[in-house]
C-alpha cells in the first residue's frame, strides 16, 4: 500500500471510529480492520483526540505585532 493509500484509510478508520460511541471505538476499530498497526495508529490518533486541552483544542497562537530585533 502506498504512503497516501495508508493515511486515506487512516483517516477513514479515525473518522469512523469517531462516528461510533467512546465505550464502543475500540472494538469497532477491531472488527473494521485486521492491521494490528493500522489499529495502533488509529487509537492513538482516538487518544489524542479525546485528551482534553490537546493540540487541536488549543486556538493558534497570535502571529507578532511587530519584527524580532536585529542582531547587532
Amino acid at each position: 500500500m502506498t504512503d497516501g493509500g495508508r493515511w486515506r484509510l487512516i483517516e477513514e478508520l479515525f473518522d469512523g471510529a469517531l462516528d461510533q460511541p467512546p465505550d464502543t471505538r475500540a472494538s469497532w476499530l477491531e472488527r473494521a480492520t485486521s492491521d494490528t498497526d493500522l489499529r495502533n495508529v488509529v487509537a492513538r490518533m482516538l487518544a489524542a483526540h479525546a485528551e482534553e486541552g490537546g493540540m487541536l483544542d488549543r486556538p493558534l497562537p497570535s502571529p507578532p505585532t511587530s519584527p524580532p530585533p536585529r542582531p547587532a
